[in-house]
């Protein structure tokens, strides 16, 4: 006496099959992912650096005390507040994205009334397809802005 088998689910084959079928169809889209995730991930550091900026501008004032920030413009790239000799409140950018500064010795005071104790400066960032972002801090007034 034969007793059907109970077919259920995909062979091997079949598998492989809709796997190839779809990788050939991402093949042309990867490209143009990875742009979007760079440039989002460009806006982002931008937006972060701006934003620490504004924080260190405000505290500044609340604190009656002036800020610095300390630029590092060489690997690893990051920036923060400078407390003394060590650099506390430390952020890295983003593997890929280089900083760069238009501000003296990198280093950038806010003081007790938020304004910047020299001139303002603009801080770069570039990856390293040339996409950049500008994070601009206007003299006198200290008002930051991303470009």
């Amino acid at each position: 006496m034969k007793t059907a088998l109970n077919k259920k689910g995909f062979t091997l084959l079949e598998t492989l099959l809709v796997v190839t079928i779809l990788c050939s169809l991402m093949i042309p889209v990867y490209p143009l992912v990875m742009k979007q995730y760079h440039y989002y991930q460009l806006e982002n550091e931008a937006e972060t650096l701006a934003k620490f900026l504004e924080k260190m501008r405000q505290q500044a004032i609340l604190e009656q005390q002036p800020m610095m920030i300390r630029f590092s413009t060489t690997e690893p790239y990051s920036y923060g507040l400078r407390s003394g000799v060590q650099i506390v409140n430390r952020h890295y950018l983003s593997q890929g994205l280089e900083m760069t500064t238009s501000i003296s010795g990198n280093q950038f005071y806010f003081n007790f009334v938020g304004e910047p104790r020299d001139v303002g400066g603009t801080i770069s960032l570039v990856q390293a397809n040339g996409e950049m972002k500008q994070i601009i801090i206007h003299p006198f007034s200290g008002i930051i802005e991303v470009r």
